[in-house]
């Protein structure tokens, strides 16, 4: 799954913890307390990176950011980071749009 060039990182997040869920459902069932731990570990990881490495072209700096982390972060930190690069890159989108701006021009003078 691969975030759409204009879905938000909320809907995509949506959509893929969505299919998650429905993956969730087919788990082996675990009995031992260590191997539940570890098999908890595995899908955390697994999830986060399937969820960075879906994201559009225009996320990558975000995206290389989190995942050279050591630790990794968990995916809520790295979900949290990705909406405030996206409120931002809006903000800036919206602040940085083209002025025009008028003056009056002089009056010409008899010498011009």
């Amino acid at each position: 799954m691969h975030q759409d060039s204009s879905q938000s990182i909320s809907n995509y997040y949506s959509q893929t913890a969505s299919i998650w869920e429905q993956f969730a459902a087919a788990n082996p069932p675990l009995k031992y307390a260590e191997n539940i731990d570890h098999f908890a570990k595995y899908k955390d990881r697994r999830r986060f990176t399937q969820f960075m490495m879906g994201l559009r072209e225009d996320f990558e700096p975000t995206r290389a950011a989190l995942l050279s982390r050591s630790p990794l972060s968990s995916l809520d930190v790295a979900v949290k980071e990705l909406f405030s690069e996206e409120n931002r890159r809006h903000h800036h989108h919206l602040s940085s749009s083209n002025v025009v701006l008028a003056t009056p021009r002089p009056l010409a003078s008899s010498s011009d």
